[in-house]
């Protein structure tokens, strides 16, 4: 058997067990991935992942009212309603 133990592939493996809903975390200032084990693992794992997701959502927020000011009534109304499908998946 041939394994590809590239940095690439392990990456791609921790993020599809990831969406298998296993918590691996990455800590800070430290190398390696650990399986969250405890309410402070968890918490930093989540932390980590909003403090991209927040200021992906304000700069998104901006781009909606950009939109509003220079598209035709039409146009916007459109994306608005993509962006907000992106806000605010079904559940």
């Amino acid at each position: 058997m041939n394994f590809d133990v590239s940095l690439e592939n392990i990456r791609l493996q921790i993020r599809d067990l990831r969406y298998k809903g296993i918590l691996i975390i990455s800590k800070a200032g430290k190398s390696g991935y650990k399986i969250a084990v405890n309410e402070d693992d968890i918490s930093s794992y989540f932390q980590h992942y909003l403090s991209y997701i927040i200021p992906m959502l304000e700069k998104a927020n901006i781009a909606d009212e950009a939109l509003k000011i220079s598209l035709d009534l039409g146009n916007y109304n459109k994306i608005h309603k993509f962006i907000k499908a992106l806000k605010e998946p079904d559940i």
